[in-house]
């Protein structure tokens, strides 16, 4: 799970925060020299729900590379490297912020929706939805969903809870909405129960509406980021 691709702004109200949601381009760019190297393959969000339908197999050694928020640098740093080296991935898109300063614009979303970026909701406004009133909670389900359809030209299936918030409540409401799943975060008390680490083989259909990530901090280095993904027989190429 990325955030920020690019640098801390010299002004941000809150540097602390916005450097560990941060990777530089230089380190974003080795992180995915080496997945590549070490012989992992990217897929979306559709063919992980596939897998697990029967519909489709995985690659060996799958990974999933999501940014969320829809920020610029997702377009203007992250998706050049991702086609460079042909690693699809999953935007989850805040569309209510379409345009703003900052953020992704509608004819950028749809441009990398064309070009190996499955397109996700993050919602409309970014709201903690544990916090809203049932019909509050469907606007912002909704909204952003159609919104998102009509960019791509196609079904918009997945979904990323803001700050990783979700309750029962919250995922009914997900799944009413006409998601197929969603994904949470690797922080906080309602973390899904089988970490990344452990292999999307061993994951549950029935945790589809809390699959949990593993956030990759501005601070850590390419062995951290190594040893995050668990024990792999190319480890000894980071000089681990």
């Amino acid at each position: 799970m990325y955030h920020y691709v690019g640098q801390v702004p010299r002004r941000d109200p809150n540097p602390q925060l916005r450097a560990g949601l941060t990777v530089s381009p230089q380190a974003f760019l080795q992180q995915i020299q080496w997945l590549q190297a070490n012989g992992y393959h990217s897929i979306d969000a559709s063919e992980l729900d596939g897998y697990f339908e029967g519909r489709n197999d995985l690659p060996e050694r799958p990974v999933m590379l999501t940014f969320d928020d829809g920020n610029a640098d997702l377009y203007t740093t992250a998706y050049p490297i991702l086609r460079q080296y042909h690693m699809r991935a999953v935007a989850y898109i805040v569309s209510g912020f379409l345009g703003a300063q900052g953020r992704v614009t509608a004819a950028q979303v749809s441009e990398m929706s064309r070009n190996g970026v499955e397109i996700g909701s993050h919602t409309f406004n970014h709201e903690d939805l544990t916090r809203e009133s049932p019909g509050r909670l469907q606007m912002e389900l909704t909204r952003s969903k159609q919104t998102l359809e009509q960019l791509t030209g196609h079904p918009v299936l997945d979904f990323a809870y803001p700050a990783g918030r979700y309750n029962p409540a919250v995922q009914r409401g997900v799944q009413r909405a006409g998601y197929t799943s969603a994904m949470a975060s690797d922080q906080g008390p309602q973390q899904a129960a089988s970490p990344l680490t452990e292999g999307v083989s061993l994951r549950r259909w029935s945790d589809r509406f809390a699959w949990a990530r593993l956030e990759v901090n501005g601070h850590e280095t390419l062995q951290q980021f190594v040893r995050s993904l668990g024990p792999t027989e190319s480890a000894s190429r980071t000089g681990e």
